[in-house]
């Protein structure tokens, strides 16, 4: 389990990690660059601001990418898929119900 860990999940974690530091750093970057009349104050502002609606923006991709797709219900039936369950295992569409539906 550790060693799945360490081959898959966390070079994808690691890369989304990069991937937000390199979005703050691009704005911490901009700020400094476009804001010379701006005070010490304004400037942090506008990071903390900016960082906060980054962190924001990760996180809501991260949750789609963990299951957020339209009408995902935790590996539920939605809509009218139930129509198509007719077979054993009931819950959960296989084969089977596809068989059973072309005999019919």
């Amino acid at each position: 389990m550790a060693g799945y860990f360490f081959r898959y999940v966390a070079p994808k974690i690691a890369k989304n990690l990069k991937q937000k530091f390199d979005a703050k750093q691009k704005l911490f970057t901009g700020v400094d660059k476009q804001g010379p009349n701006l005070s010490t104050v304004q400037k942090g502002k506008f990071k903390k601001e900016g960082s906060q609606e980054i962190d924001r923006i990760f996180k809501k991709y991260e949750k789609k990418a963990k299951g957020g797709r339209a009408g995902y219900k935790g590996g539920k039936l939605v809509g009218k898929q139930k129509n198509l369950d007719v077979a054993a295992p009931f819950g959960k569409i296989t084969g089977a119900d596809f068989k059973k539906l072309r005999s019919k």
